[in-house]
């Protein structure tokens, strides 16, 4: 026998149920490809107006339950977004190490080939204000 709470002003009479056990079955029904609870089912605001207390209720926590449900879900794809995100930042932090070291090697050699040119030509010496002629001979001139 069910018991019923007798709303005295309204004069409904709603069967005393633990609308808990709804929160606590297990939702294996909820992450179906339709991404909607099997029992909770779309009506408009006419339907639910003219429902009984019980279906709307039920409706409602069927609606708390996949809000909740889809809170969660979201809950964990930021946490998984965050650890990629951290992943990602760290990767990049690599890629600019790498970068940096590599410029300063090409600084280095780019000094240092500077430097190789102009020891080479050191002992190169240079005559001004000689006539040049075809078939000379360059060390008679000197």
């Amino acid at each position: 026998m069910e018991k019923f709470v007798d709303f005295s002003q309204s004069k409904v009479q709603v069967p005393v149920k633990n609308r808990f056990e709804f929160f606590n079955e297990k939702d294996s029904d909820l992450n179906n490809d339709s991404g909607r609870h099997a029992l909770s089912k779309q009506i408009s605001r006419d339907e639910f107006v003219t429902c009984t207390m019980d279906d709307k209720l039920v409706y409602m926590f069927d609606e708390l339950r996949f809000i909740r449900n889809e809170q969660l879900n979201n809950n964990l794809l930021i946490n998984k977004f965050q650890s990629d995100m951290n992943q990602i930042c760290e990767q990049v932090k690599q890629v600019i190490d790498v970068t940096n070291t590599h410029s300063n090697f090409m600084k280095t050699l780019a000094y240092k080939s500077i430097d190789i040119e102009a020891r080479s030509r050191r002992n190169n010496l240079i005559f001004r204000e000689f006539i040049e002629n075809t078939g000379e001979n360059c060390s008679n001139m000197i």
